[in-house]
């Protein structure tokens, strides 16, 4: 069975809407809100404000408690925390790169940035290959290929603070510490689109990276492909790059 879907991502039609407008009242954690200035970020008429609201009031997914407050009901609340982000991209993604695993004879990576550093969630790895990296493992952020590609999404004025923060060792005697020498790798990486780590964490580490990005632009993570040095990864980055932008690509349109 086809659903006719109205509206587009720029253009959303009215469950679209709806939901736009659930997402921007939950996000104000009961702090009052102007209906104009809400019905010009969602696209909902003023008219139609109330009637999706009282809508959401009748199905549990918000309570009312006082004049001009929302909040999320507790049981929407509980029904959302029966499954982590972590574990809804784990779902989405692991099956993904255990496939192209078999295309790409490296160690292959999802990754976010927490708290200034790259949070490695999902590791595949061909037979054979051993490396250092593990799920839920932290590392740097300004070294790694995951975490340059990061950086890199993100405003000017906030690399600007991470680049001013903490100081910046060297983990190889190839890896960049320099505040400057960093931030033009960052743009770099940002011009060209994917990041690279050359023997920057590892003497004997060679890693590529290229973003993930939603249908509404946003950088929710990267994808990586390391490999010792040498190996085909070095080699062949062209095709290690194809393949990576077309797996992100394809996790992508899922978010």
């Amino acid at each position: 069975m086809r659903i006719a879907m109205t509206g587009s991502k720029n253009n959303p039609g009215p469950t679209g809407k709806a939901l736009g407008l659930l997402k921007e009242v939950i996000a104000l954690h009961g702090k009052p809100f102007h209906p104009e200035t809400i019905s010009k970020k969602t696209g909902v008429p003023v008219a139609n404000l109330y009637r999706y609201l009282n809508s959401f009031l009748e199905a549990r997914l918000l309570i009312h408690p006082a004049r001009g407050e929302y909040l999320p009901h507790p049981s929407f609340l509980s029904l959302l925390s029966t499954l982590t982000s972590k574990e809804v991209l784990d779902r989405v993604i692991r099956p993904k790169l255990e496939r192209l695993v078999r295309i790409l004879p490296t160690t292959l990576h999802f990754g976010v940035l927490e708290s200034e550093m790259v949070t490695y969630l999902i590791k595949v790895s061909p037979k054979g290959q051993m490396l250092f990296t593990k799920e839920n493992m932290q590392l740097e952020a300004y070294c790694s290929s995951i975490g340059k590609v990061l950086l890199a999404a993100m405003q000017d004025a906030d690399i600007k603070i991470y680049l001013e923060g903490d100081s910046f060792p060297a983990l190889t005697r190839y890896t960049i510490t320099d505040p400057e020498r960093i931030k033009a790798e960052i743009l770099k990486t940002r011009q060209r689109g994917y990041g690279i780590d050359d023997r920057e964490i590892h003497e004997d580490l060679f890693c590529l990276a290229v973003p993930v990005v939603s249908t509404l632009g946003e950088t929710i993570g990267a994808i990586s492909a390391a490999s010792n040095l040498g190996d085909l990864l070095a080699k062949d980055i062209d095709l290690t790059l194809k393949e990576l932008r077309a797996v992100a690509k394809n996790v992508g349109s899922v978010f």
